[in-house]
């Protein structure tokens, strides 16, 4: 009801006293106010929870609207790296994707290397993909072998 009354005083001083919900609100206050900084410092200020749904609802929006390197920041304090991976790779900048799940991959992560192993086809890098299949990721093996 602030929020959308545009009472960003009165959410702030809430999110101050903690009240993650005020401070939800203000974020998107701040957001639509085109106040990006701002709103990344106040959804920063909550703390991270196993959803998180603040935090990833105002990084989609702000990815949404062009702001990928402040969704990325969100998503970085939120330690979230398969989401920044799909917001690098939706917005142009696969090379980023792509080294963020390498080095997922070779510490092991089966879904990174799934997931490179795509990327490294749809960008075309078909030489990256055989040398990974070379060294014996399976999931590189696999779509080397693919039609």
């Amino acid at each position: 009801m602030l929020a959308e009354q545009g009472r960003e005083e009165e959410l702030r001083s809430r999110a101050d006293d903690g009240d993650q919900l005020a401070a939800q609100g203000l974020a998107r206050v701040l957001a639509e106010q085109g106040r990006v900084e701002e709103a990344v410092a106040v959804i920063n200020s909550i703390p991270p929870s196993p959803e998180d749904h603040p935090a990833y609802g105002l990084a989609h929006v702000l990815g949404k609207n062009g702001h990928v390197d402040a969704a990325l920041a969100i998503l970085r304090s939120r330690g979230d790296q398969r989401k920044q991976v799909d917001l690098l790779a939706r917005h142009g900048r696969a090379d980023e994707a792509i080294s963020l799940l390498r080095a997922r991959a070779d510490a092991g992560d089966e879904y990174a290397s799934r997931q490179l192993a795509d990327l490294l086809v749809e960008q075309g890098r078909m030489e990256e993909l055989r040398a990974r299949a070379e060294q014996g990721d399976p999931h590189a093996a696999r779509r080397l072998a693919q039609p």
